[in-house]
């Protein structure tokens, strides 16, 4: 069952330069950093949804759902469910076919990824 809007990612040009438009300028808090090879991650508190900036180190990455400089913008829509595992099978006998997962990460989320009909990257994430 979906719970509610988790959070919405966005490639970012500048990390820095975004941290300062969304945290000095629309008073978002930061409330968790994380760093991949590939990126820099910070996510900020919007209300009770939050905003994940991916921060590129380099031009294309080696994520699962792979991002590079020129795909700058929204990623991907985050829903938190209760049980990925039990949506995502739900899902699956309605037709969706899902682009990774259902999985376990390695920060003990359980996360997939499915694409809606305008190629919009659909996550379902469950917190431990």
């Amino acid at each position: 069952m979906i719970e509610g809007i988790d959070h919405i990612a966005i490639t970012v040009r500048d990390l820095n330069e975004s941290l300062e438009f969304y945290t000095k300028l629309l008073g978002l808090t930061v409330v968790r950093k994380m760093e991949t090879p590939d990126m820099n991650i910070v996510f900020l508190q919007a209300g009770e949804t939050k905003i994940e900036l991916f921060g590129l180190k380099k031009e294309k990455t080696n994520a699962p759902i792979p991002i590079g400089t020129k795909d700058l913008g929204l990623k991907h829509i985050a829903f938190k469910v209760d049980n990925v595992e039990a949506l995502a099978k739900d899902l699956k006998d309605k037709g969706i076919n899902f682009i990774r997962g259902p999985e376990k990460t390695v920060a003990g989320l359980t996360i997939a990824f499915f694409k809606d009909p305008n190629d919009v990257s659909i996550e379902l994430i469950q917190w431990k």
